[in-house]
Parts: C-alpha cells; structure tokens; sequence
C-alpha cells in the first residue's frame, strides 16, 4: 500500500510543525505548572489543527485518522478533543453533531472522557459508575478518575453502568451535581491536566445518550481504536525529535580527537533508534489508512501502532539522554520530558499488554 503523503497533508505536517516549533516553550511551562494552554488551544483550533478530522459541514476540513496521526505526531494539546469529537462523529445523532461540533471548530467547546473509576481501568464489566431512568430522562451517579481536562471541559462523555448495558452519555458542564474534587499531579502530558470527578445524582436528558443505552461498547471501540492513532503518533513525535536533537548535539561533540557520532557503539545505537522509529511509523501510518478505509483489521493494527510505537519511543528518549551524557540530565533539555509523556502515553488508552491481548486475540486462531 502506498502511505506518501498528499501534497495538502504534507502542506498540514508543515504548518502544524512551525506552529509547535513557534508555541514550544509556552507549551513546556503550561507542561511544568500542569495547566491547559487554552489560548493556544483555540488558535489551533482556528488554524484547523484540532479540528482535521470534522467534516466541512462541522466546520472543518474533512480529514480522517491519517490527519489526526500527523497533528498528534506534532503536538498533543488536542488529543481528548479528537477523541471526542470522534465519539460525536461515530456514534451521535445529527442533533447531537450539529449541537456540538460546530462549537469544537471554532475553539468554544473543550471534551473530556470520563471512563476510569478508582477500582476500574481497563475492565469496564466493573464499573460502579450508574445511569439510570428518571421520567423522560437519565440521572448519572458516580465518581471517576483519571480524567484529563475535567475542569476545562465543556462537555463530559460518561461511561456509565446501565439496566440495558454499557452507555455513553454527553454531560454538559454545567449540569447540577457535577464536581471535579481533585486535581492529580501525573508524571506526564501535563499540559492535559487531570483530574477526579464526582457526579452525583446528575439529571441528563434523554437526548444525551449515544447511540443507545447499552450500546457503550460500541462507543469505546470505536472512539478508543481511533485514540491508539494519536498516542502511537504522539509518541513516535517525542522520539524522533528526541533523537534528533542528541544527534546534532553528539555531532558538534569532541571526544578526544572524534566527535561522538564517530565512536562505532553511538553510530549503531543511531542506526537502531531510527530504523525502530521509522518501523514503527510505518505501522502507525498503515492503522490510520486502514481506520479512514473501514477495514476489519483496524483494532489489530492500531494495537500493533502503538505498541510498537511506545517500544520505539521509550528507546529513543531514554538513549537520547544516553548519548548526550551529563548534557542531557539537566531540566532545560527536553529528554527527561519527552519520556514521562512517552511513558504516559504507553499506558494510556490501553497499555502494552493490553495491546498484546488484542493483537493475540485476532491473530492466534489465523495463524
């Protein structure tokens, strides 16, 4: 299959990468303090960054998965609202798309994902999180974890335990009986802070629902197979910038009369880093053709993605520290950084033995 990129992708790598390049250092000190670079945020979004997968109709551009791996690869300030936005696209009604969407392209709406409980992760059948009928509506009642941008968030998407099943719901934020009662203090993609939520007894209409009640699962795949795209992008972009910058500082660097990227040990540790890195791309790039194609395969090859992503982008950003020795220990170098949002990431949506049980799962009884 042929993944070169278009003549307006490439057009959108180059402009979403002079725009981090541009904002690098105020992103880092949002990264630093844990606080949402809102400003920068809208100024994506009206530059078409957080909004390339919304259709023109929404207010944006009409791209897919590929888009969404080549802004993310960039930078991650708009990972939860493509995830939203991806839900609302899939799984919403068009009253619910023509309510919502609009307001996430001109920068106005900010989503947050409330799925983790503090004794759920990755096993939903345990959720203690309810929803319930209440006359013509729904009352959620609850308390969730983990929650990225649940202070900033003009609408929440709730997982919830139901009668029917599994279901989703859209909370706007000023719904009675919502409260973030805790702001946590992750190790890494700061710039999303995260947060802990009580909803209790909250009243949501019975238009909130997506898809249907019970339907829930439905909603998690297909939102959580597109995220793998972003975090497998975000990643790979930290090691390959990591990697990049140790090697131009290794070039300059003398050691007796060799610079560094001369020694035999550092050129092959270079040659593996980057051949991982490009590996893995690879991967990335065939999960978001085949995510924007419709292929039944996708959910294994966006668990491949990222996977072999994370594998790739951990090597990079802990050698990189590596290869520029005591240089790359200090704060203002970015390594330390790009590793605990690598290692955060990794976890993130699903972690690597998660990813393995999926890949296992699909693979096993074709083999």
């Amino acid at each position: 299959m042929d993944f070169d990129r278009t003549a307006d992708r490439r057009a959108l790598d180059d402009r979403v990468t002079a725009w981090r390049e541009e904002h690098e250092a105020t992103i880092r000190d949002h990264a630093e303090r844990s606080a949402f670079p809102r400003d920068l945020y809208e100024e994506g979004m009206e530059r078409g960054f957080g909004t390339a997968i919304l259709p023109p109709e929404y207010g944006g551009p009409g791209g897919g998965a590929v888009e969404y791996g080549i802004v993310a690869e960039q930078t991650g300030i708009f990972q939860i609202c493509f995830q939203t936005q991806r839900a609302i696209l899939t799984a919403g009604t068009a009253a619910q798309r023509e309510r919502y969407l609009p307001a996430f392209a001109d920068g106005s709406a900010v989503g947050a994902i409330s799925i983790s409980e503090p004794e759920t992760g990755s096993s939903l059948k345990s959720m203690d999180t309810t929803v319930e009928r209440d006359g013509d509506g729904w009352v959620v009642d609850g308390f969730k974890s983990h929650v990225n941008l649940a202070a900033e968030a003009t609408v929440h998407l709730v997982f919830a335990a139901a009668d029917e099943g599994l279901t989703v719901l859209l909370v706007d934020d000023d719904a009675p009986g919502i409260e973030v009662s805790e702001k946590r203090d992750p190790i890494g993609t700061r710039y999303l802070p995260i947060y802990d939520v009580a909803f209790d007894e909250v009243p949501v209409d019975d238009d909130a629902v997506l898809l249907g009640p019970g339907d829930g699962y439905e909603v998690f795949f297909e939102t959580f197979n597109f995220s793998r795209i972003g975090n497998a992008s975000e990643m790979l972009g930290r090691g390959k910038r990591s990697l990049r910058r140790a090697v131009r500082w290794a070039r300059d660097r003398t050691v007796g009369d060799q610079t560094v990227t001369e020694f035999q040990g550092i050129r092959w540790k270079i040659a593996d880093l980057y051949t991982d890195l490009r590996a893995a791309t690879r991967l990335r790039d065939e999960a978001a053709h085949a995510l924007d194609d419709g292929d039944d395969d996708a959910s294994l090859k966006t668990s491949m993605a990222k996977l072999k992503a994370a594998d790739a982008g951990l090597a990079a950003t802990t050698e990189a520290t590596q290869i520029t020795g005591a240089h790359g220990l200090y704060r203002d170098q970015p390594y330390e950084a790009n590793f605990r949002d690598v290692k955060t990431l990794e976890v993130a949506g699903g972690s690597r033995e998660i990813m393995r049980n999926v890949i296992a799962d699909a693979v096993v009884p074709e083999l």
